[in-house]
């Protein structure tokens, strides 16, 4: 997902952000999908099972576990939705109460919110799609686990930075059309403190970049540095009071 090409030079969270002085003193983890668990077979994972699967594997972490740092997500289209489900999950049980209030922020790109009128198009580009799989169901548009989720989120996203980056090319589907995958209506959620960021980038290449001077890459790793920099002061701030002399 986050890679050009299958060079590790071109895994930005892992070879990019660290080198970046704006990002000194970040953890960065990564979390995806093991298609392995059902490959060439049917199963009921769905965003649901894959939420709580990211779920368990952060209250698990000893790194995360252990620690008071606030957390930012980020995710790639239907991993937007699944860290979604994750950080309602967290809310909605008391065990995990520590854990969801470090969820701090939010990136979204290239997230169907609304679903796509492009589902099992979309799972392909996902590379998951080796049979019939739940989540392709979960992708169409209107469908009951994305209005579900989308109802519930809004309860809960009122203490959290949300950004939202949509995809303004189409993709190419070998050679012989394109579409726009995700829109931006759907791309998108509407909420008043969202912001919301377009990119010059299709489905695919709006999460992976040339170089560390690609403009896309810009764009979100300026969107990422801000949210570092809003943190740390909030920590200077915070340490600051509790030295305070009284």
């Amino acid at each position: 997902t986050w890679s050009k090409t299958n060079s590790v030079t071109h895994f930005w969270p892992q070879e990019w952000l660290p080198k970046d002085p704006a990002f000194k003193g970040v953890r960065v983890h990564s979390f995806g999908y093991n298609s392995d668990w059902a490959k060439g077979r049917d199963n009921c994972l769905n965003i649901h099972h894959f939420g709580k699967s990211l779920l368990a594997e952060m209250s698990t972490s000893p790194c995360l576990g252990d620690s008071e740092t606030p957390i930012v997500l980020i995710g790639h289209s239907m991993g937007g939705l699944v860290i979604k489900k994750a950080y309602m999950l967290a809310m909605q049980d008391a065990a995990y109460e520590t854990l969801a209030k470090r969820f701090h922020t939010i990136y979204f790109l290239a997230t169907p919110h609304r679903g796509s009128g492009l589902a099992k198009l979309l799972s392909g580009i996902l590379q998951v799609t080796y049979s019939s799989k739940a989540y392709v169901a979960d992708l169409k548009q209107s469908s009951e686990a994305i209005q579900t989720i989308n109802d519930e989120f809004r309860h809960y996203s009122a203490n959290i930075d949300l950004w939202s980056f949509y995809e303004t090319q189409e993709l190419s589907i070998g050679g012989v059309f394109s579409k726009l995958i995700v829109s931006p209506d759907s791309a998108t959620l509407g909420f008043c403190k969202e912001k919301q960021m377009p990119m010059n980038a299709d489905h695919r290449s709006i999460c992976k970049f040339d170089t560390i001077t690609d403009p896309n890459y810009l764009i979100l790793r300026n969107a990422l540095a801000s949210t570092v920099k809003g943190i740390s002061k909030i920590g200077i701030a915070e340490h600051e009071v509790r030295n305070w002399p009284f």
